[in-house]
């Protein structure tokens, strides 16, 4: 049971540090932008144009 645990906090950590490269990778490109203008809600906008992909 505590291999199970293990198991699934190893797995947990692992999508969380993708999740954060992929963050870090989507605004060093400027795919994503932060948004504080203070005119408009603050938040994060992905990029116009073709998304980002391809």
């Amino acid at each position: 049971m505590l291999e199970l645990v293990t198991l699934g906090l190893k797995t947990i950590i692992a999508c969380s540090n993708r999740a954060t490269e992929a963050m870090h990778h989507a605004f060093s490109t400027g795919e994503l932008e932060l948004n504080i203008d203070g005119e408009t809600e603050p938040g994060i906008k992905r990029k116009e144009g073709d998304g980002g992909r391809g």
